[in-house]
C-alpha cells in the first residue's frame, strides 16, 4: 500500500474544496482541524501554504498514515498517540488503533539527536527554583501542586486538635484495635499478612541502603 499517495490525495482533496472554518452558529458550519501539511518536526512551518482544514476524520487518518509513512520517527508517533487519546470527544477510535498506538508509543526509540539534547540539556536557576519548591509544595504561578497539601487541600493543615478531640481520635482507635482482635483470621489471611509484612520489611531494608 503506498501511504504517501493515500496522504496526499486526502490532502489534496481538501484544497480542492477551498475550506473555510466557520463558528457553530453559522450557517454550513462543519468541524474542521488545521493540519501541517509537512510535519514541523519535518521542518515544516506555519506559512499558509503548509496549513490545510481536514474534518476530523481526515485529521485522524492522516496522522496514522504519517506515522507508516516515517515508523521509526518518535515525534510523528507521539502526535499520533496524542490524537488517539484526545479528551474533546471530537473522535472514535477503534479498539485495534488503541492497540496499535500504545504499540508505538511503547517500542518507537528516541532519536540520536532528542537524546543528546536531553543529555546536555542545562537547567536555569528559575526552573531549578520552581522544581525546588514543587517538592516543597509551595505554590507558584497562581497553580496549585496535584502533590500541594496546604489549606486548601488538607482542611486540618496547620490546624491543631484540642484535648477533647484527641481524647476521642484514641478511643475511636481503640475501639477498632479491639473489634479486629475479636475476628479469627483463617490460616490464609494469617499467610497473606505475613508475606506483606515481609515484602515492607524488605522495601524498607532497600530504601535504607
Amino acid at each position: 500500500m503506498n501511504y504517501q499517495n493515500i496522504y496526499e490525495s486526502i490532502i489534496e482533496k481538501a484544497k480542492i474544496e477551498n475550506r473555510i472554518k466557520l463558528r457553530k452558529n453559522q450557517k454550513g458550519y462543519v468541524y474542521y482541524e488545521k493540519h501541517h501539511i509537512k510535519p514541523k518536526c519535518l521542518k515544516g512551518t506555519d506559512n499558509e501554504n503548509n496549513l490545510v482544514l481536514l474534518t476530523g476524520r481526515e485529521h485522524y487518518i492522516v496522522h496514522k498514515l504519517l506515522v507508516n509513512i516515517y515508523p521509526k520517527n518518535k515525534k510523528i508517533v507521539d502526535a499520533f498517540h496524542r490524537m488517539t487519546f484526545d479528551k474533546s470527544g471530537n473522535r472514535n477510535i477503534s479498539s485495534r488503533d488503541f492497540e496499535y498506538v500504545r504499540f508505538l508509543k511503547s517500542t518507537t526509540p528516541i532519536s540520536e539527536e532528542t537524546r543528546q539534547k536531553m543529555k546536555n540539556h542545562i537547567f536555569t536557576d528559575e526552573h531549578k527554583r520552581k522544581l525546588s519548591e514543587s517538592h516543597k509544595g509551595i505554590k507558584y504561578e497562581n497553580r496549585t501542586l496535584p502533590w500541594e497539601i496546604d489549606s486548601n487541600t488538607n482542611p486540618f493543615f496547620g490546624k491543631i486538635h484540642s484535648d477533647e478531640t484527641k481524647r476521642k481520635m484514641s478511643e475511636s482507635a481503640k475501639k477498632r484495635k479491639s473489634n479486629r482482635l475479636g475476628v479469627k483470621l483463617s490460616d490464609e489471611t494469617k499467610r497473606k499478612m505475613s508475606e506483606s509484612a515481609k515484602k515492607r520489611k524488605n522495601r524498607n531494608k532497600i530504601i535504607n541502603l
